[in-house]
This record gives C-alpha cells, structure tokens and sequence, in this order.
C-alpha cells in the first residue's frame, strides 16, 4: 500500500489524544485519592468506576493507533516507519574532533573524508539513507552543522567554505 496523504496529521492527532486521556486518567485517579483522603468513599467509588472506563476508553485509543500503523500511516515513506537517524547535535564533538586531526582548519570534503574514515561507527542505521542526487544523510547532515556551529561559537565564521575551530570548539572536543 503507498504512502497514505495527510498520514502524519492523523498519526500526530492519536499521539494527542492518547496524551489527554493519559492526563485525564492521572486527574481523576488524584481526585479519587482526594475524596478517600476526606472520607468520601462513595464519591471515590464513583471516580474509580470512571477512571475504569477510562482505561478501557485508552485501550481502545491504543488499538486505534495499532491499526493505523498497520495501514501504512505510521508517517514514514511509503508506509515504512521512519529510520533511526543520528541528531544533528550529535554531529558536533566528532565533527570538531575531526577538524583537530586536520589541523584545526579544513574544507568540508577533507572534514567529509576524515568523517568518513573515523566516525561512521557512531552513526545510527538511518544516516546511511541515500538523499537527494544519491548523497549519504550523513554527509547532508555535516552540511547542516556548520552554520549551527558558528552559532554556538564552536567554530569561527570565516569566508571561503573553509571551517575553522574556535577556542570553545577545541574545549568541547576533549
């Protein structure tokens, strides 16, 4: 089956319904423990009787998701659930690490090679996708750091591609 339109909208709307009936069974079980507290036992009954309800309404929320995921909504590709992929901040030590055994100063395609050669065990298996003109997430994704790392000061922003390690940059590869 292909990839179901607006899939993640719907797997994104029972993620937040089973968090309010999460949250609504919690009110109700401190509300319940409220009235014993104060010796209102009928009242306490009658709360434990909805928060029963309420499970079973949870547990019917849950086989809703199951069934969605089996139809292919799990809001991947083609049906497929998406793949583990490394964040972009974990990106960052080895990227600076890498900039150290080059010398504290390169381009990205000596940054891609030193990568390429000591970091790809740290990679999840995800990050191997192929992404647009048959380019590795990975590399995509040392793409993307650099901008974020001259925002957070681990490198220094200087013109002409080449990346350069600042002073924090150098402290955090340690």
């Amino acid at each position: 089956m292909g990839q179901i339109p607006h899939s993640q909208h719907v797997r994104k709307s029972i993620t937040a319904v089973e968090k309010a009936v999460k949250g609504a069974i919690k009110a109700i079980n401190q509300e319940a423990g409220l009235m014993l507290a104060r010796g209102r036992y009928g009242k306490a009954e009658e709360l434990i009787a909805t928060a029963k309800a309420v499970a079973e309404f949870q547990s019917n929320v849950r086989t809703l998701r199951d069934g969605w995921q089996s139809l292919g909504g799990s809001g991947g590709v083609n049906g497929k659930p998406k793949a583990d992929v490394t964040p972009q901040w974990e990106y960052y030590k080895p990227l600076l690490q890498c900039l150290i055994r080059l010398g504290g100063e390169a381009i990205r395609k000596s940054i891609e090679v030193d990568f390429e050669k000591h970091c790809l065990h740290m990679l999840k298996p995800g990050d191997e996708a192929e992404m647009a003109r048959g380019m590795p997430r990975w590399k995509r994704m040392i793409q993307r750091c650099r901008k974020a790392m001259i925002q957070e000061g681990f490198l220094e922003n200087v013109k002409g591609g080449k990346w350069h390690i600042s002073e924090q940059g150098r402290k955090i590869a340690q």
